[in-house]
Formats: structure tokens, C-alpha cells, sequence
């Protein structure tokens, strides 16, 4: 751990040494931009992608897709040319998965099923079973990656343990529980009693939009009705398991959440276009910064940190990711432009700060170096780097009224957003091929149609 941390600072000075100028050399050619079809050929847009924290020396990239395929990607090699080997994980969607050492890999889908795979022979080693909905995110323990957790459509979290035999269907089930861990009760009826007058709360589940192991045994989540961010302790198994501590701000659903390198930063990307800071050690409800400059009004939007923590990478409605230089929040955003539509998922390579890897609703897949394009002409070079234009006001952050801590934490009058627009996506379909070739896209077969936020987590 200690040559772990050593190894960010380093590439945390080399960030503060590059600084803007070196953001703005980032670039996309044509050789690493892939598409990603079906069999029939239809466009199967990629919903994760993560580097692998050891595969490859950290070069290794793992995508998942609607049609519930995992593709392996050698991302030294140009992205047309990078494929190791794909399967066919889920017969839905995967929403999400994340790394359990260099080999296995844990993967949760719109099948409400989480599976853990051992990538060199594509195999499953265990199935889970026990969410009522969509599997929306997945995390494991660094310090015990026996240890699991998930959250999802029903709006619970549960904990699994890999060291736990399977039941007798051969499943293996949660060892713990978190039900309606964001619950919304802001509904109030009131209803006529022979004997007396009463008010009946009508609590509606809200969507648990993700999940990861924060600090010592605690896991950190949000939903998507509301902007509260909750830490868990784990380690107790009670039947009404009550949150340690809730980070309450705004009125808007969170997409993504993600936590700084020492673990002592939480970054919450909201549906109003802001990306909140919250501090984890001091427990302030005030969120510290706030970085603004993309459009975030979909829950397909991710975040993600290079290794050191400098910088922070996210999708965006608006065509293009962003990134920030988390030591200056109010200098402009570099923006990579080049996509045709929404970017969604988005990674960062943790053993090269200069690689990134960026996703889009256009089912494209594209690797973005600084490197320099030699011997090569202009036509080449399909996306670049830039600096946004967009003015970064101060934030002006005032703390929330009658903030509680536990169950009471949980706001009234917080709702589902009504202009968040999620896209449509189409029936899963056979396992998707990679092309090497880059083609027009047919946007009469690319799901590019919106609904609301339910339409995403009525997924099954």
C-alpha cells in the first residue's frame, strides 16, 4: 500500500507539474475509434468501461454493453485493433461491474443477477441472487475483495460474500441488507379511523443509482430522486439498518459516485449539471467545492478520477467529456470534443496519466492519448482538446436547514426529477461483435429516443 501511495503522489506531481496545457494535448484518431455491433448488426451502445488495476500492467480495458457482453481490450494497441476476447455474460444489460484482483471481475445486470467471472477462460465462478430490479452498481472491498456490494432498481443494497456457499439452486444469496436505503416518504395521507383520526405515510422506493466501499467498512450510496448521499457501517447485521451519517444538498438526483484516491473525498454527480465535493473526514454537510461547465441529464452519465486525483473525468449530455483540474475548480474545464451524441461512461488509465477512454450513446468506443500523431495527415485526428469557454462562477453554498443524521436524514418533498430524460434502449439481442472499421452510424436503429427517468429503472 505504501509503494501504492507513493506511486499517485508521484504521478499527482507530475499532474501539477503539466497542468491545463497538459490536457489540451489529448487527441483521438481514427485507429482508436470503434463501434460496437450486434450479429445482425445493429449498434449496441457500451454502458461501463474500467481499466483493470493490474491487468496489463493497468493497460487492460473491460467494456459492458446492452446486449450484456464483456469485451477485453488491450489498450496499447489502437482501439480498432485491441480486442482479446469478448463473451456473453447476462441475456440483459450490464450496468455495471467492477474488479475483484487481476482476474475476476463481478458484474451486475438488468437481469436483477450478479456474476463473478474468471476473465482468462471467460468462465462463471458464482451467480447472486436476491434484487428485486436492475442492478445499477456494483463495488467490492480492496481490503477484502470477498466482500461485495450492489444497489439497484428496488432500491436496496445488499452485501454479499464470495467465502459463502451457494443455496440450494446453486445461488449465492446476501449476507446483509439495506431495504429502501433511499427511501422517499414525502407522500402524506390522511385517512378516517372509527375510533380515531390518523396520518398514514405512503413511502415510495427510490432507485439506489450506486454504490462503493468507503473508508473502513462503511459503503457510501445515492439515489435517484434526491441528492443525499449515505454512508453504511457494514458490519452490523441489524433488521433496520440505520445510515452513520447523510450528506444532504439540492433537490436532484445523483448519477454517479466516486471517491478520491485516500479516500477521504466523496464527488457526487448531479442531474443539475453540477459535480458536488463532499468532505469524508469532517463530516460536513456543506459540500466543499462544486464543479461545474457539462450537462448532466441522464443516468447512462459517469464520473472518474485519474490515479493521482488531479483531474476528474466526466461524461455529458452536450457531446463532450470534461475534465477538471481538481486543484484550480475555477479555472474552465478542458472539453474533449469530437463525439456525436451523449457521453456516457468514461475511464482514466491508471498506470498511464495520459490515457482515457471515453463511451457514447453513437455505440462508440474511443481512446484518447497525448502522444503525438506522427507522419500522420489531418483527416486522421477525429477528436481533440480544448478549453471550455465557460466561466466558473464561486460557488455560493449554504447549509440545509434542520439537517438530521440516521433514517430522519431523508428529506421530504423530494422527488423524481420530471426533466431528466433517460434514452430509450432496445431488447437485449445475440452477443454483439467489435468492427474495426468505423461506418456512419444509422440513427433509425441507434436508440436514441428519450424518456424519463422511470422508463431507465423500470428496465428489467
Amino acid at each position: 500500500m505504501a509503494g501504492l501511495v507513493s506511486d499517485r503522489r508521484a504521478l499527482f506531481q507530475r499532474g501539477d507539474i503539466l497542468g491545463h496545457g497538459f490536457l489540451q494535448r489529448f487527441k483521438c484518431i481514427s485507429e482508436d475509434s470503434v463501434f460496437f455491433y450486434g450479429r445482425e448488426g445493429e449498434p449496441v451502445p457500451p454502458f461501463a468501461c474500467k481499466f483493470s488495476p493490474s491487468g496489463l500492467h493497468g493497460n487492460l480495458l473491460v467494456t459492458a454493453d446492452e446486449d450484456g457482453s464483456i469485451k477485453l481490450l488491450n489498450s496499447q494497441k489502437p482501439a480498432q485493433h485491441s480486442l482479446i476476447k469478448e463473451w456473453k455474460g447476462h441475456k440483459n444489460a450490464i450496468f455495471d461491474f467492477a474488479f475483484s484482483g487481476s482476474t475476476h471481475l463481478v458484474t451486475g445486470s438488468g437481469d436483477s443477477k450478479l456474476v463473478q467471472w474468471d476473465i482468462n477462460d471467460c468462465t462463471a465462478l458464482r451467480r447472486f441472487k436476491g434484487h428485486t430490479g436492475s442492478v445499477k452498481s456494483v463495488d467490492i472491498d480492496e481490503s477484502n475483495p470477498c466482500v461485495v456490494v450492489s444497489g439497484g432498481r428496488g432500491g436496496n443494497i445488499l452485501i454479499w460474500d464470495t467465502r459463502c456457499s451457494s443455496s440450494k439452486d446453486g445461488f449465492t444469496v446476501p449476507i446483509s441488507k439495506v431495504p429502501n436505503a433511499h427511501l422517499d416518504n414525502s407522500e402524506i395521507k390522511l385517512s378516517n379511523s372509527s375510533s380515531r383520526r390518523k396520518s398514514i405515510v405512503s413511502m415510495k422506493q427510490v432507485a439506489v443509482t450506486s454504490v462503493l466501499f468507503h473508508r473502513d467498512h462503511y459503503v457510501a450510496s445515492s439515489g435517484a430522486a434526491d441528492s443525499c448521499i449515505k454512508l453504511w457501517d457494514v458490519r452490523g447485521r441489524t433488521t433496520t439498518p440505520t445510515p452513520s451519517h447523510t450528506f444532504m444538498y439540492g433537490s436532484h438526483g445523483i448519477t454517479s459516485l466516486l471517491s478520491d484516491p485516500y479516500q477521504s473525498l466523496l464527488y457526487a454527480a448531479s442531474t443539475d449539471n453540477k459535480i458536488y465535493v463532499y468532505d469524508s473526514v469532517t463530516l460536513k454537510n456543506v459540500p466543499i467545492d462544486v464543479f461545474t461547465g457539462h450537462k448532466n441529464q441522464s443516468y447512462y452519465i459517469k464520473t472518474a478520477l485519474s490515479v493521482c486525483g488531479r483531474f476528474l473525468l466526466s461524461g455529458s449530455t452536450h457531446k463532450n467529456a470534461v475534465i477538471w483540474d481538481t486543484q484550480k475548480p475555477r479555472s474552465p474545464p478542458t472539453l474533449l470534443v469530437g463525439h456525436d451524441t451523449e457521453v456516457t461512461a468514461v475511464a482514466w488509465c491508471p498506470s498511464q496519466l495520459d490515457k482515457i477512454v471515453t463511451c457514447s450513446d453513437s455505440c462508440d468506443l474511443r481512446i484518447w492519448r497525448t502522444n503525438e500523431v506522427k507522419e500522420r495527415g489531418r483527416e486522421e485526428v477525429i477528436g481533440y482538446a480544448e478549453r471550455s469557454t465557460e466561466k466558473q462562477e464561486p460557488p455560493v453554498l449554504r447549509p440545509i436547514e434542520n439537517t438530521s443524521i440516521g433514517n430522519d436524514a431523508i428529506r421530504s418533498g423530494a422527488t423524481t426529477p420530471d426533466k431528466v430524460l433517460i434514452k430509450k434502449r432496445k431488447n437485449s439481442v445475440t452477443s454483439p461483435e467489435m468492427k474495426s472499421k468505423k461506418i456512419k452510424v444509422n440513427k433509425d436503429t441507434t436508440p436514441l429516443s428519450q424518456r424519463t427517468i422511470n422508463s431507465f429503472f423500470n428496465k428489467s
